[in-house]
């Protein structure tokens, strides 16, 4: 049986490559979501927005979702022009995804984290791995928390989510977002 994949914040740099790396290997039901229109013709995609918990869970029912890809964020230019947007999206996004996939038995959970967790500089340009986490930006600020966030609800519900840290990213069919 297909497992059944949520991407929220598809259109953005990681979203579309995942989106197309999934689909290359085959085997998943695949849901395309971001808040803007289906900028690169997914078949199944929804417009949705991570700070409606009830839109969310909608999705997810309707999908009968095994996996969520929470990409969906306010990067750092962003957040620095617009913090209450960035918590907003960031922090209460992340809180409706994870209480929605602790809700619905969502089987695992991916929730990217960013090198911003660790603000800077760092000593010759590396970030090593016993450097304190002292983020300086509000994207940084908000995927420490998420980080956090996850471990709990990992802990406390046994939710499987699985992260990771990303340097900056750019991508060749996405303009950059201000990561």
């Amino acid at each position: 049986m297909k497992k059944n994949i949520l991407i929220t914040g598809v259109n953005g740099q990681v979203g579309t490559k995942l989106y197309e790396f999934l689909n290359e290997i085959s085997g998943f039901n695949l849901v395309a979501s971001d808040l803007g229109d289906n900028q690169f013709d997914f078949p199944i995609y929804e417009v949705l927005d991570v700070t409606n918990r009830n839109d969310v869970k909608a999705v997810v029912k309707k999908y009968a979702i095994d996996e969520i890809y929470h990409l969906a964020a306010i990067l750092s230019s962003a957040g620095e022009q617009n913090n209450q947007l960035a918590w907003e999206v960031n922090m209460n996004g992340l809180m409706n995804v994870l209480c929605i996939a602790r809700d619905c038995a969502v089987k695992r959970l991916f929730y990217p984290s960013s090198i911003a967790v660790f603000g800077g500089p760092f000593k010759n340009g590396i970030a090593h791995q016993e450097l304190l986490s002292t983020p300086t930006t509000m994207y940084g600020i908000n995927k420490l928390a998420g980080e956090n966030l996850c471990n709990y609800f990992n802990t406390k519900f046994n939710l499987d989510i699985r992260s990771l840290r990303y340097p900056g990213i750019i991508g060749s069919e996405n303009n950059a977002g201000g990561g």
